[in-house]
């Protein structure tokens, strides 16, 4: 019997050539997977580079509305076209701005919308944002006459006042304003116009005077405002230091004050103004709060703006003003007190000029951004 012999390389070469088999395929789903894994690293890559990308924008366009934010604080108008720069990330900005005029409280207030583009640095990216600001003064109403005074005057004060010729309305002159008594039987006193103000005859052609109250001085009035803070500021009295925080200068007294000086100046305590001083002009007034103090002009001074006599609820202290003939404050005065409990002097001409500028110099005028105006875009 013939036995039949098998070859056992037949087995093996089929065996290396699964093996190989396996390895290729191995290989080619390894270089597969990796093709794979790179295009998904790639894809991320770019993805979280074009994000830092868009965040980087949006910083830079950020950076570029809080820039703009600055230049309207400085000077209260844009006037400077497109403003650009390269922030050291080498980011950039452009912001630009455009004013509408709207009507408040029978006042025009300029509506600023600012737009700030920011790009990233390598280009690939940019971002927009917008957001609104209203410019307004901080004087809402201009005062209707040289003296406003809540509570009257005592019949120990003196005065001599120079009237708004339209403070009662077209031609009718107005000197005092007040929701309390002001009696001429028992003061000593003269109002007239400005022309004879200015040439120091007030007296002698006077439209009130002692033992005759004209029409000038509106007392009693039911229509004078309830807190004379906020008539002029839009400010209750008790949130003054919303204003106080506004001043340029902080005092506790007057001592340094000079010809130099303009703009809002806050004085807690007693305010002595010395000889010779011209503080302000109509094109450069002086707003000055005499805060729970007297206010007492040297010989020869004047003060070009407006002051605010300005007393605290909580004090029970005694307050008055004082001014010499030779010294006047040109513009107006006044008080949420009665005054002449201390037998005080007053001299004031009502300046049209000067009081306007309160309202329109960019010196008192303030920048608020607009809740809920913010975009992107």
């Amino acid at each position: 019997m013939t036995s039949v012999h098998t070859s056992p390389l037949l087995p093996h070469k089929q065996h290396g050539a699964i093996i190989l088999v396996t390895v290729v395929l191995m290989l080619v789903m390894i270089t597969l997977v990796t093709l794979y894994t790179g295009k998904i690293q790639s894809f991320e890559h770019k993805i979280i580079l074009n994000s830092q990308n868009k965040k980087l924008a949006f910083a830079a366009a950020e950076s570029g509305l809080m820039r703009g934010f600055a230049e309207l604080q400085q000077h209260k108008e844009w006037s400077i076209g497109a403003i650009n720069e390269v922030l050291l990330s080498q980011n950039s900005y452009t912001v630009t701005a455009t004013q509408q005029l709207i009507n408040r409280h029978d006042r025009e207030l300029a509506l600023i919308q600012l737009t700030s583009t920011g790009v990233s640095a390598d280009g690939l990216a940019t971002s927009t944002v917008t957001q609104q600001a209203l410019v307004y003064p901080l004087i809402v109403q201009i005062p209707k006459a040289p003296v406003l005074v809540a509570g009257g005057l005592n019949d120990q004060v003196s005065f001599e006042l120079a009237a708004n010729p339209n403070g009662g309305g077209e031609s009718v002159p107005l000197s005092i304003w007040s929701n309390a008594q002001v009696d001429m039987d028992a003061i000593v006193g003269f109002t007239c116009a400005l022309e004879e103000y200015s040439s120091g005859i007030c007296p002698l052609n006077a439209y009130s005077f002692s033992m005759n109250q004209g029409n000038d001085i509106l007392s009693n009035d039911a229509n004078f405002p309830v807190d004379i803070f906020a008539y002029l500021f839009n400010v209750s009295l008790q949130h003054y230091s919303a204003i106080k925080s506004e001043a340029d200068l902080v005092l506790n007294d007057c001592l340094l004050l000079n010809n130099s000086h303009f703009g809002i100046v806050w004085v807690d305590g007693d305010c002595h103004i010395n000889n010779g001083l011209n503080i302000g002009d109509a094109a450069y007034p002086i707003l000055l709060f005499v805060n729970d103090g007297s206010l007492h002009l040297g010989l020869g001074s004047t003060l070009n703006g407006l002051v605010f006599m300005l007393k605290q609820n909580s004090t029970l202290a005694t307050f008055d003003v004082f001014i010499p003939p030779s010294s006047s404050i040109n513009g107006a005065l006044l008080a949420n007190y009665a005054l002449g409990d201390l037998a005080g002097s007053l001299n004031v001409k009502y300046d049209q000029a000067a009081l306007a500028t309160l309202t329109e110099s960019p010196t008192f005028l303030r920048v608020a951004k607009i809740p809920g105006s913010w975009h992107d875009l």
